[in-house]
């Protein structure tokens, strides 16, 4: 688990083994996942408006492909709303689940999705731990 540390936020990287300490340790009642677009930024945002910011957890999913300017949107996404962002990443690209599952990409199925990003959401220690409402984009 790696901390950086910003002016009035930080970012907790994480990868599957850290991705669950770091969950187990969390106290927050209400979970989210950011994916990096306008959609669950509102669901964050609302969230946070509702519930306060020390009551949610933040979760982003990097599949190491995203563009640019995604990754400026969550620094200024926390740079509004401080506190922490868990931001995990399995160490895995798309093309990697392509080659390990064998399959050609396409719109039907979605195994990078569960792959890299649900599969490690839903493994979190989060509601084990008192979390009872999640949210964020479900493209699965």
């Amino acid at each position: 688990m790696i901390i950086e540390n910003y002016k009035n936020y930080q970012i907790v990287r994480l990868d599957p083994e850290t991705n669950k300490q770091a969950g187990a340790l969390e106290t927050a009642p209400y979970a989210l996942s950011l994916s990096g677009g306008l959609g669950s930024a509102i669901a964050a945002e609302r969230a946070i408006q509702r519930y306060g910011r020390e009551n949610v957890t933040l979760w982003f999913a990097d599949v190491l492909k995203e563009d640019e300017d995604l990754y400026r949107f969550l620094y200024d996404l926390m740079a509004r709303w401080s506190g922490k962002l868990y931001w995990f990443t399995s160490g895995l690209r798309p093309e990697d689940v392509w080659e390990k599952k064998k399959i050609i990409p396409n719109t039907m199925i979605a195994p990078c999705s569960y792959d890299l990003k649900v599969k490690y959401w839903l493994s979190r220690a989060l509601r084990d731990q008192g979390c009872d409402k999640t949210g964020g984009e479900r493209d699965f």
